[in-house]
């Protein structure tokens, strides 16, 4: 049936909605048995595609894998760009396995880009090359970019100083990283602490080259409003530090004492042990347990243990003393279809099965690029028997969007979220425009690598002053496919840019009876949605793809999504809902679909 559009008069206000929220579908990704006896990270992009650090069944020489959407890219064994060197477990430095931080090259067509472990190949005619001295380095697919005992061009240290270690990395949608290393002072020959930055020269050339490494931040700075001094780093656990699209980093340091402990954002402390909790009950304590993520937007989210229990504290670059809780052990369970409303929350990021004394038991919380909160949380319920049991849940924002007894499409039941493995930190994930959840879990017949499809969130809206990103309701938070089976509705071209194309397509099959669907967007601020958005609503018929011109100013009324001759509209968030109509009116609805408009 062919598309047509038109425009919303304001009919469609006075007619009573119900939005339907049910939980997405949860896709089993790969599974442990005859060829993966363990999954030892996990990661995915915004385009769906998903990635796997595979522990193998296969023997030692070739233990480990890394697979992406299921296909092995890399294997230990593999060689790499150094002639003699192939990739390897590493040496005696933990965590003992081939890839050590996993990272993905989104603006070259490479696959990998993080910190390899190395070793000599068994080829008798090629000479060692690889020791304990020199057995990781920072790879762009298998060339190395940097490697251990090389010497830094970082101008921020003195001439000659060596990288000793390189213990995890982490990289941006740029494709340049930011690695906790440890540097070697050329003339006393004292090791010390560094976060230092890798730049990648992003022509994307056959042989990549570096742009220039800086260190930012290194033992013996001083925080400039305390006069606390970096000592060492006080976690090296994937998430203890991070690095986004805008260059902002944040890491957690040990400072003038052993347990003086803070989170430096950008070389300026903005929490430390002992402190209240902001906008919570308590102080902060444990920060070597605790992880961060800050977007490209510049929004972070940091999760660490309070006296009073687990908190959430959300923040921003722009005015990080602005930082406030966004949730604490004690609170509500805030989805209101858990346990009727009146579970209380008893563990957030930690699980009952592990001991909670080091950083890699501890799940993460996300910061999407869109703003959503993805975090783990434990509380208890009743059973039929009124039998009292411990549960576990993955929540985005407010609402649990998987837990223990959710089944998958493939018709398996979750019975506990994360593996065996005291290893939570490495078992949840989610792309950066927040669409993509990953996690693993035990499912009725093995360990999973599980997805879920949030939605639409789009991510580059890079101006965000003056927009609080509150939450809408729960209901409102991501897109529902419960309608009917297939994507409730398909977006295409954003970010929303001048003289770009918006794609729409509603080629799903509708609910009974239903002809049209009509796409309502905030035009005006709202009390739920006070970033609002400059265009209202669109009806098109079911079936097909309606493309729209983004111009400014509108050109063509009827085809047109006019981005608004205001400016603090760019960058700034839009919530949308789509309705099923029929001749009898409203027949259903999705759940909220969020994305930011773009700059011109």
């Amino acid at each position: 049936m062919r598309s047509r559009t038109r425009r919303l008069l304001g009919a469609l206000c006075c007619v009573p909605i119900a939005a339907l929220a049910h939980a997405q579908s949860i896709v089993e990704l790969a599974n442990t048995g005859p060829t993966a006896t363990a999954f030892k990270d996990i990661d995915g992009l915004d385009n769906a595609e998903w990635f796997t650090i595979v522990n193998t069944a296969l023997p030692p020489a070739k233990s480990y894998e890394l697979w992406s959407s299921g296909i092995t890219l890399y294997a230990e064994g593999s060689p790499t760009s150094l002639v003699g060197a192939v990739i390897g477990d590493g040496g005696g430095v933990p965590p003992h396995q081939p890839f050590v931080s996993m990272g993905q090259s989104v603006l070259c067509p490479q696959p990998f880009l993080g910190l390899l472990g190395l070793v000599d190949d068994a080829n008798p005619l090629t000479p060692p090359v690889i020791t304990t001295a020199n057995d990781r380095a920072l790879a762009w697919g298998s060339d190395l970019l940097v490697q251990e005992s090389q010497v830094t061009t970082a101008p921020e240290v003195a001439a000659g100083t060596i990288i000793r270690e390189l213990l995890r990395s982490t990289s941006n949608k740029h494709q340049d990283s930011l690695a906790l290393a440890i540097l070697r002072d050329p003339v006393t020959g004292v090791d010390y602490s560094a976060v230092v930055t890798v730049d990648i020269d992003p022509t994307c050339t056959s042989t990549p080259a570096v742009a220039n490494q800086h260190v930012l931040f290194k033992t013996g700075d001083a925080l400039p409003s305390s006069g606390a001094v970096f000592s060492n780093f006080a976690a090296t656990e994937k998430r203890s530090f991070d690095y986004n699209a805008r260059g902002d980093y944040m890491f957690v340091g040990a400072f003038s004492t052993s347990i003086d402990r803070r989170i430096v954002l950008n070389g300026r402390g903005v929490l430390s042990e002992t402190q209240p909790v902001p906008g919570g009950i308590g102080a902060v304590t444990s920060l070597q347990l605790a992880t961060v993520d800050v977007n490209d937007v510049g929004d972070y989210v940091i999760q660490t243990r309070a006296n009073t229990g687990t908190v959430l504290i959300r923040g921003s670059v722009t005015q990080p003393s602005a930082q406030t809780k966004f949730i604490q052990v004690g609170d509500p369970v805030p989805d209101p279809d858990i346990a009727g409303g009146a579970a209380t929350l008893a563990r957030i990021g930690a699980s009952w099965r592990f001991a909670n004394g080091a950083a890699k038991n501890w799940a993460p919380a996300i910061m999407t690029n869109g703003g959503d909160i993805v975090w783990f949380g434990e509380w208890n319920e009743f059973d039929e028997e009124g039998n009292l049991f411990r549960q576990s849940g993955i929540f985005v924002n407010h609402k649990c969007v998987a837990k223990i007894g959710s089944t998958t499409v493939q018709g398996s039941t979750i019975d506990r979220i994360g593996s065996l493995d005291a290893e939570l930190r490495y078992e949840l994930e989610a792309s950066p425009n927040g669409r993509y959840l990953l996690f693993e879990a035990g499912t009725t017949l093995s360990d999973s690598v599980l997805r879920i499809d949030l939605g639409e969130s789009v991510p580059f809206g890079l101006s965000t002053e003056g927009c609080s990103y509150a939450y809408p309701p729960p209901s409102l938070e991501h897109v529902s496919d419960d309608i009917h089976f297939g994507d409730p509705v398909g977006f295409g071209g954003f970010p929303l840019v001048n003289g770009k194309n918006f794609f729409v397509s509603v080629d799903s099959t509708p609910p009974v009876g239903a002809n049209s669907i009509v796409l309502v967007f905030n035009s005006a601020p709202h009390p739920a949605y006070p970033c609002g958005a400059p265009f209202s609503g669109i009806e098109l018929l079911l079936g097909g793809t309606t493309q729209y011109q983004v111009t400014q100013p509108v050109t063509q009324p009827v085809f047109t999504i006019n981005l608004g001759t205001n400016p603090s509209l760019i960058g700034q968030v839009s919530y949308a809902q789509a309705y099923f109509i029929g001749p009898g009116g409203v027949l259903g609805a999705t759940n909220g679909i969020r994305f930011v408009f773009g700059a011109p």
